[in-house]
């Protein structure tokens, strides 16, 4: 419990009220609860209130670039997802409350919980993970895979202080490739390739970047980590351009992704920049109890990216 939390009960006299709340009511009943809460506080905020709330939370606050060139550049991604075979699709605003902190390794204090069984969607790629396991059930887990990808804007709870670029809202390109295990690391190599050869291409032919490092980080460094070993020398072997640095790490060290992991960096101007993230993650074989599911996610940070080459970071 946080220590704003423990300062809150204590002022109120309830030592036992979030043990009440929380277990002794279900989910629809707490959002009953909640919304009232929230119902009553509004009525108490005047609108020089509502004003200086509008001026000051981090959260509300416009972001700086050119909406409409944006646009055009995040098109040029989307079209070339798609042509690579990468279904675009068009998020909502909320996922279910837990989207995150329940099948992956985030804080719920870092997302912002929402009425309704919901919360202000942090991580696309999970909303896609759920989707996909939609499908999966549906159509039996057969053998066909699933490639879908999307631009969204995400808001997270963490604060990044003054770092150039980074502000609470954002957006992401996400990708997502789910199946099923087909044997000898196939959906492994196939998908990872089908995720760098994208970036690849949108990054240099695209964009026209030549300094392009892969960083491509082995997990569980002290077992024997068959994937990393023949997924990663597939993909060395099979795209070019990149410059490849391979590390290992403790997969102790993080929960979020498993076996493989990957970075990519981009040299402009004489600085590097971390732009791209992916890897492993066992989340489809959580959502649908099938051990046999696979999935890999990967994301580049478009709004990021755009500042990068518009000279504003």
């Amino acid at each position: 419990m946080s220590k704003i939390a423990e300062s809150i009960i204590k002022k109120i006299g309830q030592p036992a009220i979030i043990e009440k709340l929380t277990k002794e009511l279900s989910l629809s009943e707490l959002n009953s609860f909640l919304l009232e809460v929230f119902r009553k506080v509004t009525l108490q905020i005047n609108p020089p209130e509502l004003q200086k709330n509008y001026e000051h939370n981090r959260f509300v606050s416009f972001s700086q670039y050119d909406p409409i060139a944006f646009r055009e550049f995040e098109i040029i991604l989307l079209k070339l997802a798609k042509e690579r075979g990468f279904i675009p699709m068009e998020l909502s605003p909320v996922s279910p409350l837990g989207s995150c902190s329940v099948i992956a390794t985030a804080d719920q204090n870092k997302i912002i919980s929402a009425g309704r069984g919901t919360e202000v969607v942090a991580d696309a790629t999970n909303v896609l993970a759920m989707e996909c396991s939609k499908i999966r059930k549906k159509t039996n887990f057969n053998n066909d895979k699933l490639q879908f990808c999307t631009i969204h804007k995400h808001i997270r709870a963490q604060h990044f202080g003054n770092k150039p670029g980074h502000t609470a809202h954002f957006k992401i390109f996400c990708a997502v490739t789910a199946g099923k295990d087909s044997g000898s690391f196939e959906f492994e190599k196939n998908s990872l390739f089908s995720h760098l050869d994208f970036y690849k291409k949108y990054l240099k032919e695209q964009l026209h970047i030549n300094n392009m490092i892969l960083r491509l980080k082995a997990l569980n460094s002290n077992e024997d980590n068959r994937l990393f070993a023949t997924v990663s020398d597939f993909i060395e072997s099979n795209i070019k351009d990149f410059t490849y640095q391979k590390i290992s790490a403790e997969q102790s060290a993080q929960q979020y992704y498993k076996r493989l992991q990957f970075k990519i960096y981009i040299s402009v101007n004489n600085r590097e920049f971390e732009i791209g993230d992916g890897g492993f993650v066992d989340w489809t074989q959580k959502l649908t109890g099938n051990k046999k599911e696979r999935l890999l996610i990967s994301g580049i940070g478009i709004e990021y990216l755009y500042k990068i080459l518009s000279g504003v970071i």
